[in-house]
Order: structure tokens, then sequence, then C-alpha cells
């Protein structure tokens, strides 16, 4: 039963992470002193993960629902 109350805060905070770090590009993208496309050092694969972010983020929330339903 720990680890039904842990999984969705680890879940949620690696969302949470890669929504932010999209974010980060996008802010260093604006206004785009840098041409088109990305700024140099914001090429890596986890800066263009938000909709795993969200993903994430959702299956957290509802791993928190289940885990209320069946420990509330």
């Amino acid at each position: 039963m720990t680890l039904l109350r842990f999984a969705p805060i680890v879940v949620e905070f690696f969302g949470t992470l890669f929504v932010w770090l999209d974010t980060d590009r996008l802010k260093a993208r604006n206004p785009p002193r840098f041409g088109i496309g990305d700024p140099p050092g914001y090429s890596a694969w986890f800066y263009h993960k938000s909709l795993l972010g969200f993903s994430l983020l959702f299956l957290g929330i509802l791993l928190q629902g289940v885990c209320l339903f069946i420990l509330g």
C-alpha cells in the first residue's frame, strides 16, 4: 500500500519536470533571437516532452483517485 501512495507522487514529479523543461525551452525561444528553431543548448530530447509531461500528470491524478478509492 505504501507503493500505491508513493507512485502518484513520483509520476507527477516527472510530469511536472518534463512540462517545466519544455516551458524553459519556449521561454528561451521567445522572442526569437536565434532565427527559426530551438536556441543553442535546447535540442536534447527532454526539452520536447510536454505531451509526456501532461500525460504523466494526468496519470498521477488518476492513480491518486484509485488510491483514495481503495484506501479511503
